[in-house]
């Protein structure tokens, strides 16, 4: 059945929501339903620029309706990283309810898109960790993620680029030695840069993880194996908001 144009909410309250700015805890809640069914808005929020949302207030709501699928893609798998002391403190956050993480903010994140997966780790000690997965939903700015995630901005990571997990998909924050696997990594490179160094010592260094690599699909599948087997260890997590005391810094 073909939506109407009445279905779609109006530009004004769409600027709201994607502010922050939607105080109506029912209209909060009725568009955040309606987007997370509507593909056309949701394609119109994920193209609304980091530095503003001038294309939005220009639309009206013709455009939205006139919105059409993008041909799909093949998925992309990306590894990032991040520092130890932010896994410590998402991991303090959870006050041992073990929640799930479907957003994370980088200026490194303009080359994710929807339907990519992200795999988070970290190193300690030399060791390669498992962290989370996002499987990419939305990647926005830090004002609409905040509308999206029915948070204000400055409760969120301050970075240009902000990414969001489809519902469903979730994982909780790990913390799980997967440095097994360090040495079976492999990274699309056109320079040949395909994979970690280890040093004599078995141990990682952390430097050659501080920007994003590709991951080759047969990598990508190691890790969807750790993550299942976390999945059976941890269970289904629980969803909650970014807590309003997380600080704010520029990268992970």
């Amino acid at each position: 059945m073909k939506e109407s144009n009445d279905s779609h909410p109006e530009k004004s309250v769409l600027i709201a929501f994607s502010r922050g700015r939607l105080d109506d805890q029912t209209g909060l809640v009725r568009v955040s339903d309606h987007i997370e069914s509507c593909g056309k808005c949701r394609q119109l929020l994920d193209e609304i620029p980091p530095n503003g949302l001038e294309n939005l207030v220009r639309s009206s709501v013709q455009d939205i309706t006139g919105l059409s699928d993008k041909s799909t893609k093949q998925p992309t798998h990306f590894l990032a990283y991040w520092k130890p002391k932010t896994v410590d403190r998402q991991l303090q956050l959870e006050r041992g309810i073990r929640s799930n993480q479907n957003h994370a903010a980088s200026n490194q994140f303009g080359r994710v898109a929807k339907g990519d997966t992200v795999w988070i780790v970290t190193v300690r000690s030399g060791k390669l960790h498992f962290v989370t997965r996002i499987k990419v939903e939305h990647r926005t700015n830090q004002d609409t993620a905040a509308g999206l995630l029915r948070c204000k901005p400055r409760h969120l990571w301050e970075a240009e680029y902000h990414i969001i997990g489809a519902r469903g998909t979730e994982m909780p924050v790990l913390d799980v030695d997967i440095h097994q696997l360090a040495g079976k990594l492999r990274f699309k490179s056109a320079a040949g840069n395909d994979r970690l160094a280890i040093g004599k010592d078995g141990a990682v260094a952390a430097q050659q993880l501080q920007t994003m690599r590709v991951l080759t699909e047969a990598s990508a599948d190691l890790l969807d194996d750790v993550a299942e087997e976390a999945e059976l260890v941890y269970g289904k997590p629980v969803l909650v908001v970014p807590n309003p005391k997380q600080p704010k810094r520029r990268d992970r």
